[in-house]
């Protein structure tokens, strides 16, 4: 014979689960769903702004690291640097107004042979011939009267005895900005 089941009851009273209450856990899952999500992204940017952070304390430091003293530089490359120097000072000199008292001088009587200009000192040297001395002479006054030259004075001058009518080949040095 066969006992018939015994239904025992620990809880007398309980009502059974209602759909409300599967329903309220059921949002309550989503939303610690949600949560968690949420903290999984702060804590991933959270990681890579930390990352971010390091690399750039990393750069600050290397560049507050002394640098060892380099090699001894190539001499052709620092001949390029003193040629480019040396022509960007060329360029920086008046070259207009240094050229028109040049040309503004009386020329009638004497012929320019040469300009070498001097950009370090502010300064050049014509070379020029003149008839005689009278022309010479009045060449040198026209050049000091210039206000855009700066101390001007004759270097030297010698007689051409053995060219035909005996010229007369001097030097002039003159300066520009403050006077020399």
């Amino acid at each position: 014979m066969k006992a018939p089941p015994l239904r025992l009851e620990f809880a007398p009273g309980a009502r059974p689960r209602s759909r409300l209450g599967w329903a309220m856990l059921a949002c309550a899952i989503a939303v610690l769903a949600v949560q968690l999500t949420t903290l999984g992204f702060a804590l991933s940017e959270r990681r890579h702004q930390l990352q971010a952070l390091a690399h750039l304390d990393g750069r600050q430091r290397d560049a507050a690291r002394p640098r060892p003293a380099a090699g001894k530089p190539d001499p052709a490359y620092l001949a390029k640097v003193k040629s480019t120097q040396q022509v960007s000072r060329s360029l920086a000199a008046p070259w207009p107004d240094l050229l028109g008292a040049i040309e503004s001088a009386p020329q009638q009587s004497v012929a320019l042979l040469a300009a070498e200009p001097t950009t370090a000192k502010q300064s050049f040297r014509l070379t020029a011939e003149a008839r005689d001395l009278d022309a010479m002479l009045a060449y040198l006054a026209a050049l000091q009267k210039d206000p855009r030259l700066v101390s001007v004075v004759l270097v030297s001058h010698q007689v051409q005895a053995q060219t035909p009518g005996r010229p007369i080949r001097f030097q002039v040095q003159a300066g520009w900005g403050a006077p020399l």
